[in-house]
């Protein structure tokens, strides 16, 4: 599971299950960058594609969404609401 955090109106962060910062969400241009720069992945009408064309989720309500319907990003859960 990949937990996603907004740093600014720009930029959204997308962490791992050990809570590693591993890729953002760059808004301007609604792709998915590593953090080492690579793009990935970008959006288009909510659905998520790679580079080559493919299909591989969408978003929903913040919930970045496989193509098995299991949830992979999620906002971050507040303390209180664990």
């Amino acid at each position: 599971m990949f937990c996603l955090t907004q740093i600014q109106a720009k930029e959204i962060t997308i962490f791992n299950s050990s809570g590693e910062a591993v890729a953002y969400l760059d808004t301007p241009d609604l792709t998915i960058y590593l953090w080492q720069g690579e793009p990935i992945a970008y959006l288009s009408n909510n659905k998520i594609y790679t580079f080559k064309g493919s299909h591989i989720g969408w978003i929903e309500k913040g919930v970045l969404w496989d193509q098995d319907g299991n949830a992979i990003v999620m906002p971050p859960v507040k303390s209180s609401e664990r």
